[in-house]
């Protein structure tokens, strides 16, 4: 069975070599079973394998008392949580760490200063997120932002953001979150009003760029980032301001080949993506009953850019916008069409349905890319 202290030998090792002190396996015994059922009673599933309890940097000595106590820290998926371990008896004794003739029975452990909402939103948050990564907590983050900004926020409000966040970029970018991809400053602005705003900076690979966490309530209820007395639930959040082709562009950095985010089969012209970026240039080589049709096919594409904007636009740019397009035709190869454009803060949902317009116009040899 999976514990918060599995490596007791490890402990003993620990304590002896930097605090001088012994402590004994019953000892361990004890609070680990007791340590181990309250933290499972307050996440309520079982354990990945991934907690564990160990000592702080400082390696404070314990206190003894009626009620004794030692900092710890515990670790979770999500990051490192501060604690302090307090052990006290039925009968008055007052059981020092190392100690063997130990009754469990009479021993009582727990974590003295628990916070267990907290505790509880930590182990239900994903193991890859934007707001979280091993090893770095949210406090930090948000403690930076009132240091820096004086902007005030609570680490809650940002729990609740970060699930549907990291979904929303998934979706809109078609790029999956790992440790490669975080948030690593919230920033001003800060707007507040029936859709509110804050500034983010998300870091990509070798490469930082901002962009804006908005959030609106079910209820009408206006919220602030410093709140932290609400239910998750009553909050829609999203991203703007999205760079998807800047973000493939650092995934691809030390790729030999580039790669799009989504696949696209059975097309029946040759597709090659060299490299997407804001100023999209493709090359579209005209099948032959194409050539001298190419502000027809021109029109065509207008047409769905103006369509995929429109429809962005209703659902508060969920999904991007063209900023413009140019096309025109090759003035030595009268086959080869050039198109132009300035994709804005659209994602790969723009570029799958743009390649399946060009399928659909069947009027292709080849698109290029660059």
């Amino acid at each position: 069975m999976l514990t918060l202290i599995n490596d007791k030998e490890g402990w003993q090792t620990i304590f002896n070599r930097y605090l001088h002190l012994e402590i004994s396996v019953p000892f361990l015994n004890c609070i680990d079973q007791q340590l181990t059922q309250q933290y499972l009673n307050i996440i309520d599933r079982q354990l990945t394998g991934k907690e564990r309890l160990y000592l702080v940097d400082t390696l404070p000595l314990p206190k003894y008392d009626n009620i004794s106590t030692i900092p710890m820290r515990i670790v979770v998926p999500q990051g490192v949580i501060e604690t302090t371990i307090a052990w006290r008896s039925k009968s008055g004794r007052i059981y020092h760490i190392g100690d063997h003739d130990i009754n469990c029975n009479d021993l009582e452990c727990y974590f003295a200063d628990l916070d267990e909402k907290k505790w509880r939103r930590w182990t239900r948050m994903p193991d890859k997120s934007l707001l979280f990564w091993d090893g770095i907590q949210l406090e930090y983050t948000v403690g930076h932002t009132e240091k820096d900004y004086e902007l005030k926020c609570s680490a809650y409000f940002f729990e609740c953001a970060n699930r549907p966040i990291s979904t929303f970029f998934e979706k809109s970018t078609g790029i999956k979150v790992n440790h490669n991809i975080k948030i690593t400053d919230i920033t001003p602005p800060y707007q507040k009003g029936e859709v509110s705003s804050i500034g983010l900076r998300v870091y990509v690979v070798d490469g930082s760029s901002p962009l804006k966490l908005c959030w609106r309530s079910r209820s009408g209820a206006i919220y602030t980032p410093s709140d932290e007395d609400f239910d998750c639930g009553d909050l829609e959040f999203w991203l703007e301001d999205l760079q998807p082709a800047y973000y493939m562009k650092q995934i691809n950095l030390y790729k030999d080949t580039p790669q799009l985010p989504f696949a696209l089969k059975n097309l029946n012209y040759q597709l090659t993506v060299n490299l997407i970026q804001t100023d999209c240039r493709m090359e579209m080589v005209l099948k032959k009953g194409m050539v001298h049709r190419e502000v027809e096919l021109l029109e065509r594409i207008y047409s769905f850019i103006d369509s995929y904007n429109d429809n962005s636009e209703k659902k508060h740019r969920k999904y991007g916008v063209v900023h413009n397009a140019n096309g025109y035709l090759d003035q030595n190869r009268e086959n080869l069409l050039h198109l132009e454009i300035d994709i804005g803060s659209v994602g790969p949902d723009f570029f799958k349905k743009l390649f399946k317009l060009f399928n659909d116009l069947d009027a292709f040899e080849s698109v290029t890319v660059d």
